[in-house]
């Protein structure tokens, strides 16, 4: 019996690294000076369509990953208004760290960086007033001139202070000093 437990084990470990190893690849390759798109592409694919055990966590990680992958993929292409799209769709929540910081990208090379910077700059002194979504906090900003919602995401608990303007929550931010 322990005997099988064991095989089962191993089994599930080499399908639960392979599986990665395509997402990694597919990294490494978008981090080359010259990236194979079409490569990345095929194995992206490939990984959306493995099968990360029986954890329904690890499949939905894997999928934020490859998704994440993707709109880094459009945005090294200029592609940015599809880097953003799926940035902003609820696919990405398992690297909402490095998301803020390619939303904001995104948005500068569209609009301009003293644009955004300008727009989030108009709410530099309001209060923060944070929501819970997808365990983890938010703070949005209405961007009225490009008809934008901007939702920062709480990335080092740095939200949760009360009575703090937006000005020094963004500080928190690692795009901060983009």
């Amino acid at each position: 019996m322990l005997k099988h437990f064991f095989i089962i084990l191993f089994l599930s470990s080499i399908s639960y690294s392979q599986d990665y190893r395509l997402i990694n690849k597919a990294e490494k390759l978008l981090n080359s000076n010259t990236p194979n798109f079409k490569k990345i592409d095929n194995l992206l694919k490939r990984a959306s369509k493995s099968d990360y055990g029986f954890c329904a966590n690890a499949k939905n990680i894997a999928l934020s990953e490859i998704e994440y992958l993707k709109a880094r993929k459009h945005f090294i292409k200029t592609e940015y208004s599809k880097s953003l799209s799926i940035l902003e769709s609820n696919t990405v929540w398992s690297k909402a760290n490095c998301s803020d910081s390619l939303k904001v990208l995104c948005l500068f090379k569209i609009h301009g960086k003293e644009t955004i910077r300008n727009l989030i700059l108009e709410h530099k002194n309001k209060l923060t007033s944070s929501c819970a979504s997808k365990n983890y906090n938010t703070i949005c900003l209405q961007l009225q001139t490009i008809d934008y919602i901007f939702c920062f995401h709480d990335q080092n608990n740095g939200f949760s202070k009360k009575d703090e303007t937006i000005l020094k929550t963004i500080e928190y931010t690692n795009f901060y000093t983009s």
